[in-house]
């Protein structure tokens, strides 16, 4: 069975890797190359706070799954 507890670990440490791509690099690659703030104002008051929740997601992910083993 795939269900393990060092394969959550991972799918936790995949999903943080993957928002930290949607809401950082996208995100700033947009408004770079068009120098206009197309993702309105509530995003723009979160825009720090959404790629910081990412990346400590990852490392306690990353954490976890070493004291796992």
């Amino acid at each position: 069975r795939m269900r393990t507890v060092t394969n959550y670990f991972l799918l936790n440490l995949a999903l943080a890797e993957v928002s930290m791509s949607a809401f950082n690099t996208v995100i700033n690659f947009v408004y770079s190359v068009h120098n206009e703030w197309y993702f309105g104002l509530v995003y723009c008051r979160f825009h720090n706070f959404f790629p910081i929740a990412a990346v400590f997601a990852s490392i306690y992910s990353m954490t976890a799954i070493a004291l796992d083993r």
